[in-house]
């Protein structure tokens, strides 16, 4: 193996060095880095300007309100229930709800700005309309936004629990608390006390927060395998892969592009992360909170108050820099010997369907996965194979160890058999790679590839 190997440092510092000198790379990662550095400044002044959009005003003006609690509605006219957009609204009470009635008091023409609340409670459990509901009728012609509206109706709607406690002479404060939303995980310990979610569905913010995670890491093989296969095709195209290979021998050359191409995504990323960094130093220093400390962007801020990182931990962090690392580098693997298949650039894409159908079904599987997974349920054969495969579990292990959804022996799991996969691509490699490399005709098929691998390889003299 040694031999097989030898030179392969070579292959790597040459190929690294080039492709970071070259003006394309140079412009990828200024580009990159620009918007790192922007990304947190630029989210506060969004929001910024969204808070600043959101004043404290309405169109409305006036609310008649029906409420046959007789209950709801006092608290709301008597401002015991506080807003600082609908704090300054009349409230005049109604005795009657029907639809001929509050279409007369509503379409007068000095009722411009005005609306009919209606809070109705239902107590037959039979119906579909059992509890309370909440209606908002208002003039189509009339000055009322239909967002005003809308937001009154979602405002009556959300306090009504704290309504019917002010009522009963509950204290503010504790109402506060009790109407608060409650948020709870469970976790199991394996026997080293790594800590892992103990239910097998994600919530809706995890979702979304995976599906981010899964395109970002489809970037990250996408970079390493075009890499790959550029130097692979480009070399092939201008005859240079023969004069390498006296000296090298293919296995060789495949493990130094591989290696050089991970290491430049590594290399895009540190420098996208350190930009990154800065962008909180740069965001925090632009818009200071009241006090002078030091605060996290909203954006990273709600991050964490959602419970996305709980599963953060340096033995985690070695973890996922590990999978990453070794998945790019089996999907670098992949991308050599679909690059080795054609023998032209402007053939590269043809070649290159191997690599991206194998990554889209890698990639798929997590995302099928996730799906599911919002709606609940216990994971079953299927989930434990998308953790393991090695064309998936880059995808899904990361991501999952962050939120505290895999336990670290799975974690480890997955890097056993990404090693183990690494090693038999570069076992095929090695029975066939060198008269792949030689081949200058037409593009190879899969077929004719397997068609190698079963007769030794030309190169092996078989």
């Amino acid at each position: 193996m040694k031999t097989k190997l030898r030179g392969w440092k070579k292959i790597f510092a040459f190929a690294y060095s080039q492709s970071m000198k070259s003006k394309a790379m140079k412009i990828t990662i200024i580009i990159l880095c620009a918007i790192a550095l922007a990304s947190m400044p630029v989210s506060s002044l969004i929001s910024g300007v969204e808070e600043d959009d959101e004043k404290p005003d309405t169109s409305i003006e006036k609310v008649f309100y029906y409420d046959n609690t007789g209950i709801i509605g006092e608290q709301f006219a008597g401002k015991s229930v506080k807003s600082e957009i609908f704090g300054n609204l009349l409230y005049e009470k109604t005795d009657k709800n029907d639809s001929e009635y509050i279409d007369k008091l509503i379409n007068k023409e000095d009722n411009k700005n005005q609306v009919f609340l209606s809070i109705e409670y239902c107590d037959d459990e039979s119906s579909l309309n059992y509890g309370i509901n909440v209606y908002a009728y208002y003039r189509e012609d009339s000055d009322v936004n239909s967002d005003d509206a809308n937001a009154f109706a979602e405002f009556v709607g959300d306090n009504i629990q704290k309504a019917v406690l002010l009522d009963a002479g509950v204290d503010e404060e504790k109402i506060n608390t009790a109407v608060k939303s409650i948020d709870y995980q469970v976790f199991t310990l394996d026997d080293k006390g790594g800590a892992s979610d103990s239910n097998d569905g994600i919530s809706q913010y995890q979702y979304f927060f995976t599906l981010t995670c899964i395109f970002l890491l489809i970037f990250v093989v996408s970079l390493v395998g075009s890499k790959v296969s550029e130097l692979i095709v480009t070399e092939k195209a201008t005859r240079v892969m023969e004069y390498i290979l006296t000296s090298v021998k293919p296995m060789a050359v495949l493990v130094g592009k591989v290696v050089a191409s991970t290491l430049i995504m590594v290399t895009i990323f540190a420098a996208v992360a350190v930009s990154f960094c800065l962008s909180i130093f740069l965001n925090n220093s632009m818009f200071p909170s009241k006090d002078g400390a030091f605060v996290l962007p909203d954006v990273l801020g709600q991050l964490i108050d959602n419970g996305a990182m709980t599963g953060i931990t340096p033995v985690n962090i070695f973890l996922i820099i590990i999978i990453i690392v070794l998945g790019s580098m089996f999907y670098g693997c992949v991308a050599g010997i679909a690059g080795a298949t054609v023998s032209k650039i402007e053939e590269m894409a043809e070649g290159m369907k191997i690599f991206t159908f194998t990554m889209m079904i890698g990639a798929y599987l997590p995302l099928f996965m996730a799906i599911t997974s919002e709606t609940g349920g216990s994971w079953g054969s299927f989930e434990y194979v998308v953790f393991l495969l090695p064309i998936s579990s880059m995808f899904i292990v990361p991501e999952y160890l962050v939120l505290g959804k895999v336990s670290q022996s799975l974690a480890f799991g997955a890097v056993g058999v990404l090693i183990l996969s690494i090693i038999l691509v570069l076992m095929f490699v090695n029975r066939v790679y060198e008269h792949m490399l030689y081949s200058n005709g037409a593009a190879l098929k899969l077929k004719d590839v397997i068609g190698m691998a079963k007769k030794g390889g030309v190169g092996n003299g078989k």
